[in-house]
């Protein structure tokens, strides 16, 4: 379970925070800014709620607004998130067990295997959206925290 990126964002975000590395930070914020509102989805859907999921979600999401201001967010830097985010998929599949499902690796998310005919259509739109999530939210954090945001 630790490999879901909702676990690695925050971790990301407290050493960009401690070593001064925006990307390192801004990416761990764009992974919140995807995976908050999922599961928060989840959540609505009949998810089971965690207590330390809280602090790993809102706190994290806290901690990487707070250190998107702080430090700015680099230009280009939802193209490293989804390269991560990619690449963390590939991971995940390969180590973790299908059961678990850890960042949707193996199969549609429960409950919405009928509303997808194929899990490669799937996985497209899952990248798709993030990649739009993450290209906005980085367009908006630079712009929300102008007087912090680095080119």
């Amino acid at each position: 379970d630790i490999l879901w990126t909702c676990n690695l964002a925050p971790l990301l975000i407290g050493i960009g925070l401690l070593a001064a590395r925006p990307l390192l930070a801004g990416v761990g914020t764009l992974w919140l800014s995807f995976g908050v509102p999922l599961w928060l989805l989840d959540l609505a859907t009949g998810g089971t709620l965690a207590p330390t999921s809280l602090l790993t979600h809102l706190g994290g999401l806290a901690g990487g607004l707070l250190a998107v201001h702080r430090l700015g967010i680099p230009r280009g830097a939802w193209l490293f998130a989804l390269s991560g985010l990619a690449i963390l998929n590939i991971v995940s599949r390969a180590a973790t067990p299908p059961a678990l499902n850890v960042n949707l690796a193996h199969a549609v998310w429960a409950g919405w295997e009928t509303h997808f005919p194929s899990y490669a259509l799937y996985q497209l739109l899952v990248i798709g959206v993030a990649a739009v999530t993450f290209f906005l939210a980085e367009h908006l954090y630079r712009h929300a925290f102008a007087r912090a945001a680095v080119s």
